[in-house]
């Protein structure tokens, strides 16, 4: 047997388990979850999450596990996000998961999301109060985290959802800093149309035009300069 069907065996065992001599319908859970969750590091709904199987989810839901308890940092709407499991995603939020809650580093789920490109997710998040400017501990926001990955669906899905397009990292970075270092036109070029300032600089004086000079991106610096940066 795979460590991925052991895995889901063993935590289907402990949620749905229930001795003969159970009285009052009162679920017994036993000990193996408990060292499951020490050895993977995991709550028990980060380990269904990344199993991604959503009817353990919700059965250790119904259980009552708490979505919002953290386990290296991070939580199973974080993990879910990450997974771009929708279904996951939505009940974990419908049972109260924090969609504004800060990771290790300051990372939420919409900075996770959006940095792996996945708008739909992204989209949910925002639907239930997701912050679309909330800045992880170096002032990156899910915005910039779309736009220096080269996600364009999610860089105009945060921008239209009230995304600061000149916010600066705790180094000066703009998005459009981080779109011309990268090299990503289509999103320089739309950054620019809605308003991006090309002469803002950095902690050590680069434009965003200079970074891409440097990156020898010679058609974000023709862009760059002509919009007068």
């Amino acid at each position: 047997m795979n460590f991925r069907i052991s895995l889901c065996a063993a935590l289907l065992s402990a949620v749905l388990f229930i001795p003969a001599a159970a009285a009052g319908g009162i679920t017994s859970i036993p000990r193996r979850l408990t060292e499951l969750h020490a050895i993977k590091n995991k709550t028990p709904l980060m380990a269904a999450v990344g199993e991604k199987d959503l009817e353990l989810v919700q059965a250790l839901l119904e259980r009552g596990d708490n979505p919002n308890e953290t386990k290296g940092g991070s939580t199973a709407l974080i993990e879910a996000s990450k997974e771009g499991c929708e279904d996951i995603v939505k009940t974990l939020l419908d049972h109260g998961a924090d969609v504004n809650f800060a990771a290790k580093q300051g990372s939420t789920a919409c900075h996770e999301a959006a940095s792996r490109g996945k708008a739909d997710i992204v989209e949910i998040l925002l639907s239930r109060g997701a912050n679309p400017n909330t800045p992880d501990r170096g002032k990156q926001t899910p915005f910039m985290s779309a736009v220096v990955s080269g996600h364009f669906k999610t860089v105009k899905l945060l921008f239209e959802k009230g995304a600061d397009i000149n916010a600066k990292r705790i180094d000066g970075w703009t998005p459009l800093a981080l779109a011309a270092w990268a090299g990503h036109k289509k999103i320089v070029r739309f950054l620019l149309e809605k308003g991006a300032d090309p002469a803002v600089k950095d902690a050590r004086g680069e434009t965003a035009g200079a970074k891409a000079a440097r990156q020898g991106h010679r058609d974000i610096v023709r862009l760059l300069t002509e919009a007068g940066g």
